[in-house]
């Protein structure tokens, strides 16, 4: 028989033995490797922060902060499988592997966009070129990665990331700091953003420039033989013996799943089919 308990399925199979100790019990069935899928499920789009402009030939290890939808989040990227040009670098299309640095956990996503962002302070009546804590993110709308922009950044199009997701804003006007002039939008640097939707312009000051990578989740089919046990330690010959079996859908579809129990390599029951839904919550 079988419970299923928020999509875990806990098999007891009742094996006749033939031996005084106890012996290895052999699961046979589909593969429990996740497989990697592109699929319509309607996933968030993350937006993921790094330090700085950071090289994206080199992006295994770097940590990157959520900026949305769950803001202060940390991931650390460990897996890269570079698909698209420009080759050799991160760029839209690849597939990575991110571990959530507080629940330790792999996710696998898809990368949708490469762009900038900038942590600003504000807003203010004047330009102002003293550091301050940000209170907003924005990223760069442009549907590639364009750091050039950075160096006449005037007339360019802005989203908002943090705090208020979607705010449209145009970049009116740019001051260089005028203690470190260098010719490019930067730290210390002083901008002014008309809100798209409203018309209403104020100053804000640049706090850091940034790389900003924008990913969705990567659905995938991963079902998983949690553990195995026997009741008893030993029986003797012709008695019998439960064994539990639990599996687990640690994907993000529902799965229907057979369970098989072998004994010496011989099927020692019937498969048990059962349909698990997800333990996994996508974004």
């Amino acid at each position: 028989m079988f419970l299923l308990v928020t999509s875990i399925l806990l098999v007891g199979t009742n094996i006749p033995t033939n031996a005084l100790e106890a012996q290895p019990i052999y699961l046979h069935g589909p593969s429990l490797s996740p497989i990697h899928m592109h699929s319509d499920i309607t996933l968030k789009p993350i937006h993921m922060h790094a330090k700085g402009l950071i090289d994206l030939s080199q992006p295994i290890g770097i940590v990157w902060h959520e900026l949305y939808p769950n803001y202060c989040q940390s991931w650390n990227l460990t897996g890269w499988e570079d698909y698209e040009e420009p080759l050799g670098e991160l760029s839209p299309d690849d597939q990575i592997d991110m571990v959530n640095l507080d629940t330790n956990k792999t996710e696998w996503y898809h990368v949708d966009r490469i762009t900038i962002t900038l942590l600003l302070s504000g807003p203010y009546l004047a330009p102002q070129h003293e550091p301050a804590e940000p209170t907003m993110a924005i990223e760069l709308k442009l549907p590639y990665y364009e750091p050039e922009v950075l160096s006449s950044p005037v007339c360019t199009p802005w989203h908002e990331v943090w705090p208020n997701y979607s705010n449209i804003y145009h970049l009116a006007n740019w001051t260089d700091d005028p203690t470190n002039p260098n010719g490019v939008l930067d730290f210390t640097d002083a901008i002014n953003l008309t809100d798209v939707n409203t018309g209403i312009s104020a100053w804000w000051h640049v706090e850091e420039v940034a790389v900003d990578m924008v990913v969705t989740e990567t659905p995938i089919h991963d079902v998983a033989v949690i553990s195995v046990s026997s009741l008893y330690p030993q029986v003797n010959q012709g008695e019998v013996d439960p064994i539990n079996v639990t599996v687990e859908n640690q994907g993000d579809f529902s799965e229907t799943v057979d369970v098989y129990a072998f004994y010496d390599g011989n099927l020692a029951t019937p498969k048990q089919t059962i349909v698990l839904n997800p333990v996994r919550i996508a974004h």
